[in-house]
């Protein structure tokens, strides 16, 4: 990847035994409380190099046998419930919170095996990110969307294993009471937060070629000057309900670079399309929409 950006680590259940050099607990929970010590690390990039190091050394062969499956544990969220809910808000948390709760275990396995596989295969240099500021097109376009969706601006941070020509990422973390903790590569919901005390209107849902089709009026955005000069490009989708009259009414970013997004929403939110019909009367559509930006090289 002049990396793509983006570059998630996926390892199936079955290489996780060949990877891990300590097998992991069943139960976290009953594990955690035997390993009350839980080593602080500050709340910095440093911060997080020092752990992902910290965890590589400990890996070494005549190290101690638990070293590793405290760092490890040491991973878990104390309390995802409220940790959802503060950052991403009461609609988003309850799906979030239950999907952590629900794969902790195999999460943890897992960043621990990307650690200890990028580094054998020669991603030897670590470096952190933190992010803070929800436009930063360096954390790519899966990772902007999540900036954005934030209610309280906790930092998020993600970890880069770098070698001569390209990294991986490595992400989420956050800190928590004192330690980093891997809260996953995350997916905000995709239902928009429902209006309170409102009827549901009539929806329907719309694959986004096939509403792409009735368009009506199409505002093409601007390319960014520093988008140009940074040689981004891609496509941004969005998730958008259509009214009933053809207008857009709500849209949000699923996936793409912070600054090509920026300037879509605004554009998008001028499109205009053929009002959709079930049984003769109007209804909104659940749709998405792709806005595609293209480098022309001279």
């Amino acid at each position: 990847m002049k990396l793509p950006s983006g570059i998630s680590i996926a390892i199936s259940a079955c290489v996780l035994s060949v990877l891990l050099l300590v097998a992991m607990p069943c139960s976290l929970g009953a594990q955690q409380a035997s390993f009350s010590s839980i080593a602080n690390y500050p709340d910095t990039q440093d911060g997080l190099e020092h752990f992902a190091k910290d965890l590589l050394k400990a890996h070494k062969p005549g190290n101690q046998p638990d070293e590793v499956q405290r760092l490890v544990l040491s991973l878990a969220l104390p309390n995802p419930r409220a940790w959802f809910s503060m950052v991403f808000g009461e609609h988003a948390y309850e799906p979030l919170a239950q999907a952590y709760a629900r794969n902790q275990t195999s999460l943890l396995q897992e960043v621990d095996a990307a650690v200890v596989t990028a580094a054998r295969d020669g991603y030897s240099e670590i470096r952190a990110k933190k992010y803070e500021k929800s436009c930063d097109d360096s954390a790519g376009e899966l990772t902007f969307p999540l900036l954005m969706a934030r209610i309280t601006p906790v930092p998020l941070y993600e970890l880069r294993m770098i070698n001569a020509s390209s990294f991986r990422r490595i992400s989420i973390f956050a800190h928590v009471d004192g330690t980093f903790r891997y809260v996953g590569p995350l997916n905000i919901p995709n239902e928009f937060a429902p209006a309170k005390d409102a009827k549901p209107p009539a929806r329907i849902p719309v694959k986004g070629d096939v509403q792409a089709a009735k368009v009506l009026k199409r505002v093409t955005p601007s390319y960014p000057d520093a988008s140009r000069r940074e040689g981004l490009q891609g496509t941004v989708r969005l998730h958008a309900i259509i009214g009933k009259d053809g207008g857009v009414e709500q849209v949000r970013v699923i996936r793409g670079y912070c600054s090509l997004s920026e300037v879509s929403l605004p554009a998008v939110k001028q499109w205009r399309y053929t009002p959709t019909l079930l049984n003769g009367e109007p209804v909104e559509v659940d749709t998405t929409i792709d806005v595609i930006f293209t480098l022309r090289h001279r």
